[in-house]
């Protein structure tokens, strides 16, 4: 038996590649079995339905996972029906997928297993039970379970929530704000900021773009955006209440600023100011 083992496939130009190479390069080497991990597969990173089943298409029978198997929401209806797509079988209380799949080639019968791996990590349980600078809580009193749970496995936490709570600024150019007077009154809410990107685009005729964000392609991060900017607005409390929906009141009472995060992400896709 000749088994073919890829590493990470990356984004378009990876599973493109696989596309291009892989059904020669079984013919030619004979190669029985094609096992790729393919938790990058899709645009930006994680895995989509899309990523899959174009490396399943292109000749792969079997994509392992990682730490970015679920990234991306859109692939959980998808692995009930695709039990060769693994997730890590020693992710902690997963209701997802699989973290095994058997093969079956006829003449032959293959187990297939993904685990994430530990090597050279140390768990950083330290780190959270050490008391915040200047308060009297941990760093674990303000990280939310949803997040410490994912990256907890025997009892102890190996991860950072680095792009959960990531901190966030914006750099303007000094020069030019002193030059149209823009200096004079810097915003310290979201509504005034909004207000004078509103006075960028009129002072400048719209030959300035007030502010941009690589990711409004919508292939890259913009939806993340939408618990950050709810956090602008709400608070940290007011925001992981509202994504636990555990009552119709956070809907209610939040429904103002939902609508002012739904503009904010049109205003950063669109490139203009008008909602």
């Amino acid at each position: 038996m000749r088994v073919l083992m890829i590493g990470d496939v990356v984004g378009a130009p990876g599973c493109n590649f696989v596309r291009e190479k892989l059904p020669a390069f079984k013919r030619a080497e004979k190669i029985d079995v094609v096992i790729a991990n393919g938790e990058n597969s899709a645009v930006g990173n994680g895995v989509l339905p899309g990523s899959a089943g174009h490396l399943f298409d292109s000749g792969v029978d079997v994509l392992t996972g990682g730490n970015h198997s679920f990234k991306r929401r859109e692939i959980y209806d998808y692995l009930p029906d695709h039990p060769n797509l693994l997730r890590p079988a020693n992710y902690p209380d997963c209701p997802y997928g699989e973290g095994w799949f058997v093969l079956d080639g006829g003449s032959y019968t293959m187990l297939v297993i993904s685990v994430l791996g530990l090597v050279y990590l140390e768990p950083l349980d330290d780190l959270y039970d050490s008391l915040i600078p200047g308060e009297e809580k941990t760093v674990r009193d303000v990280v939310a379970p949803q997040i410490t749970s994912l990256r907890t496995i025997n009892g102890s936490i190996y991860g950072v929530p680095w792009q959960q709570n990531n901190p966030s600024g914006l750099i303007y150019n000094v020069e030019m704000f002193r030059r149209y007077g823009w200096d004079q009154d810097l915003p310290e809410t979201m509504d005034e900021l909004w207000e004078l990107c509103e006075r960028i685009d009129k002072d400048t005729g719209g030959r300035v773009a007030p502010i941009t964000f690589g990711g409004a392609d919508g292939k890259g991060y913009l939806s993340w955006n939408f618990c950050q900017w709810l956090c602008e607005y709400y608070g940290y409390d007011a925001m992981i209440e509202f994504l636990e929906l555990e009552s119709p009141d956070a809907f209610a009472v939040q429904a103002e600023g939902r609508k002012k995060v739904y503009e904010t992400l049109a205003k950063l896709k669109m490139g203009k100011m008008s909602s």
